[in-house]
């Protein structure tokens, strides 16, 4: 029961913050270009059991206009549609618009592998931006679970989203 709950908090995760560009910032047209980018970095943490379970958001933004909007509608989607038992399940814990990455996440938008599984997802409409989703305090089988559930988050994106698997332990 547990694993399901872990898994169904993951899952929806991932559809409330890669849909939130699509409901929210318009339908239609070709992927923009981004020559400058303005990086959005929301971070949120969720207490299930005896786990806490981190996301990291990250967002490739035209400016810090666009960036502050990504942020505030992936905060309000969260907020609104992540509730167990009258309480909140994902705690918004920050936010932070940034033309710089360090190196760690940067390489996530070259869809490198890293330690765990993430999920990349590429604009294919003016409403999509460049979003990449990562997990942390998820076991290697939660995390291939939610792979396996990205067919279904595919039907509601215009771009293509890809899994991109962990390193292999050594």
């Amino acid at each position: 029961m547990k694993n399901i709950l872990i898994f169904l908090l993951i899952v929806g995760a991932v559809y409330l913050v890669a849909t939130s560009q699509h409901w929210n910032l318009g339908l239609g047209g070709s992927p923009p270009v981004i020559a400058n980018p303005v990086y959005a970095v929301s971070r949120f943490r969720a207490e299930l059991h005896d786990r806490t379970i981190n996301l990291v958001a990250l967002a490739k933004t035209f400016d810090r206009a666009d960036c502050q909007s990504s942020s505030a509608d992936v905060k309000d989607r969260m907020e609104s549609h992540h509730y167990r038992d009258g309480e909140l399940v994902w705690e918004f814990v920050s936010s932070e618009c940034s033309s710089v990455l360090d190196s760690r996440d940067l390489k996530l938008f070259d869809n490198q592998p890293t330690f765990v599984n993430y999920v990349s997802a590429s604009p294919g409409a003016s409403s999509e931006r460049e979003v990449r989703l990562v997990f942390w305090g998820v076991t290697a089988q939660e995390g291939d679970l939610m792979c396996g559930e990205l067919p279904r988050l595919q039907d509601r994106w215009h771009g293509k989203v890809t899994c991109i698997h962990a390193l292999a332990s050594q």
